[in-house]
């Protein structure tokens, strides 16, 4: 059991929750009857840092590479990558099969552990995984989504986007054809189901709301409507290029839990009603099929952005119209008890809050320290900052000349012009996200340092 990002040590109860929600669900188990004797009990230590997103002084992602190809040991990624690989050995000389269970970054590290015993003549051996919130997923990953381009004549090219500054490369899909695995995704999921056309921003700006909402909740069980429950994870759909369809050479099932777009989750539940069935088909043209909040391409097929989904206009023209008709249909009824329709507008009311007035003044050393914390704090942010600027100002445009120059010399002006544009919505749209999520995280921890001063 490996943590996510931010959670080096996973603990009792996220192993716990891990296996009796995915490994060995009564309702679908996977790999039944899996334990985890001794340390294992707590799962094992990766240093899983997400710069800037987990703090300043946490490691980077997943660059750069070192000279075997894979993430540095200067990295989060690199790190993880042998610690889980001396832990695998380590458990096969001793005979035993080892089961890897990733979630998010720790599925990126379990995903290149796969290609590192695969490259060492190890492919097959008693090794098993199950990947949640996979970022390098082949069809839908965001690692994947930007390891190159697909052209508006189908044709896919390599061509990673690299962040130096913020320490990410986009280069990682998880092999389908190594070992026995299961990956699970959540609908709308960002980091694992990614829009395969990000021109459309309706589907980045829900990709990153997806990112905030729900890609954090896969281990909650349901608990007061957060995460998927056992019921939703045994009923995932299984996805074209699953091992158990008969694909050709995939080792790998992919399952896919369904999900209210959080941009349609956002809306109060008369909008939901009256705007969720057209705003819903608009968000999964990013995808390709309006109907599909995912791609459904074979979903064992390393799948990079495009510019334009292969739809008909007419088509798509009538089906927004149908989901129009029933949204308005839906609000019609909500119409019926204008009581119930004022009530969802209306703000919920706060509980009036009595607070205790202070007896004690902090000590000036106490008010020094935590104007110490705070300053650190807003520098950590300041850092933050810098580099996510960095990487738009310098990376970005980088990246861009390389689509533009590929693609113009193969002659595809429409690609050359097109593709940077389609990647700087998404890139540009996450930046702005994380930027404002890195923002409220530091007033957050600000004002928790002068609470604790009773200010």
């Amino acid at each position: 059991m490996i943590g996510g990002s931010g959670i080096p040590i996973p603990g009792s109860g996220y192993v716990q929750a891990a296996d009796q929600l995915f490994i060995d669900n009564p309702l679908h188990p996977i790999y039944p009857g899996t334990t985890y004797p001794g340390v294992l009990a707590n799962g094992v230590f990766t240093p899983e840092g997400l710069y800037p997103l987990d703090g300043i002084n946490v490691l980077r992602f997943n660059y750069p590479n070192d000279a075997s190809g894979f993430p540095a040991q200067s990295t989060s990624v690199g790190q993880g990558l042998t610690i889980l690989d001396d832990w695998i050995k380590t458990n096969n000389a001793a005979g035993a099969t080892s089961t890897v269970f990733g979630y998010s970054q720790s599925a990126t590290i379990a995903s290149l552990e796969m290609e590192k015993l695969q490259a060492e003549g190890l492919g097959g051996s008693p090794v098993q995984f199950l990947l949640i919130g996979d970022p390098s997923a082949p069809n839908g990953g965001i690692l994947e989504r930007f390891s190159g381009f697909e052209t508006t004549s189908g044709q896919t090219h390599d061509l990673p986007l690299n962040l130096p500054s913020l320490g990410f490369s986009f280069d990682s899909s998880t092999p389908s054809d190594a070992f026995q695995t299961t990956i699970y995704s959540m609908e709308y999921d960002g980091f694992t189901d990614f829009p395969r056309y990000p021109l459309n921003f309706l589907a980045d700006l829900n990709a990153f709301l997806g990112i905030r909402t729900l890609h954090g909740t896969y281990l909650n069980g349901g608990v007061d409507g957060n995460g998927p429950t056992p019921e939703q994870i045994a009923d995932a759909h299984l996805l074209p290029g699953s091992e158990s369809l008969g694909t050709p050479g995939s080792l790998t099932d992919y399952y896919m839990i369904d999900q209210t777009a959080p941009l349609v989750a956002l809306l109060p539940k008369p909008l939901q009603d009256l705007l969720g069935p057209a705003l819903t088909y608009l968000i999964n043209l990013g995808y390709g099929d309006g109907d599909f909040g995912y791609s459904t391409a074979p979903a064992n097929v390393a799948t990079p952005f495009g510019l334009f989904p292969d739809v008909d206009p007419t088509t798509v023209f009538n089906d927004l119209v149908d989901r129009v008709e029933q949204g308005w249909q839906a609000f019609q009824a909500d119409l019926a008890d204008p009581a119930a329709l004022m009530a969802a507008f209306s703000p919920a009311v706060s509980d009036a809050v009595t607070h205790t007035a202070v007896t004690t003044l902090p000590s000036l050393s106490d008010i020094i320290d935590a104007f110490t914390s705070a300053t650190s704090a807003i520098n950590g942010a300041l850092s933050g900052t810098s580099d996510i600027a960095n990487a738009l100002f310098t990376s970005v445009p980088s990246y861009d000349l390389s689509l533009f120059t590929t693609n113009l010399q193969n002659g595809d002006l429409l690609d050359a012009f097109g593709l940077p544009f389609a990647a700087n919505t998404a890139i540009y749209t996450l930046a702005a996200g994380f930027e404002v999520q890195l923002i409220t995280n530091t007033i957050s921890e600000i004002n928790a340092i002068f609470a604790g001063l009773g200010l």
